[in-house]
């Protein structure tokens, strides 16, 4: 369910994402009154994330407390902050079950996208979620990454406003 796309530029990145959130067959997002579960930003990173609220909201937890390595090693860095999130996962649930959420984070020195423990750098346009299609159409015509979900929201049953949209600069 929902949709993240980000657009990565020379200088900077741009990530949106909706807000839906489910239980059961019914959405939880339509009045609005919910705060933006799907993506959300640190001092060093912008999150975007497409799955299971409950880890999305573990991850922003264990972000608060762990120490980053130095970002600027990028896919290693990244990597192990994401098998440390693995075991503090492990720690806090007592649970083997393995990471299901798509993640795209975007960092001071450049964007990947995250299934499970593997990463992949992002360098242009991408979208991911159950809207993703509609988002990379409306990517590739051209449309910011706002506008990508906002598409995402209108044409797909598993995407909800608000659209929430945060954008970083990279260093040089």
């Amino acid at each position: 369910m929902s949709v993240v796309a980000v657009k990565v530029f020379e200088n900077k990145f741009e990530m949106s994402s909706d807000s839906i959130m489910v239980h059961g067959w019914s959405s939880q997002t339509k009045d609005n009154t919910f705060k933006y579960a799907k993506m959300f930003r640190t001092k060093d990173m912008v999150v975007g994330c497409v799955g299971d609220v409950s880890e999305s909201t573990a991850f922003s937890l264990f972000l608060k407390d762990h120490k980053l390595s130095d970002l600027r090693l990028g896919e290693e860095a990244l990597q192990q902050l994401i098998w440390d999130f693995k075991r503090w996962l492990y720690e806090k649930t007592d649970s083997e079950e393995p990471l299901t959420n798509q993640m795209i984070i975007g960092t001071k020195f450049g964007v990947w996208l995250f299934f499970g423990i593997s990463c992949l750098e992002i360098t242009s346009n991408f979208a991911i979620g159950a809207g993703e299609d509609f988002a990379r159409g409306a990517l590739a015509m051209g449309a910011s990454t706002k506008k990508a979900c906002e598409v995402a929201c209108e044409l797909s049953a598993f995407c909800e406003y608000p659209v929430k949209t945060e954008k970083m600069n990279f260093s040089k």
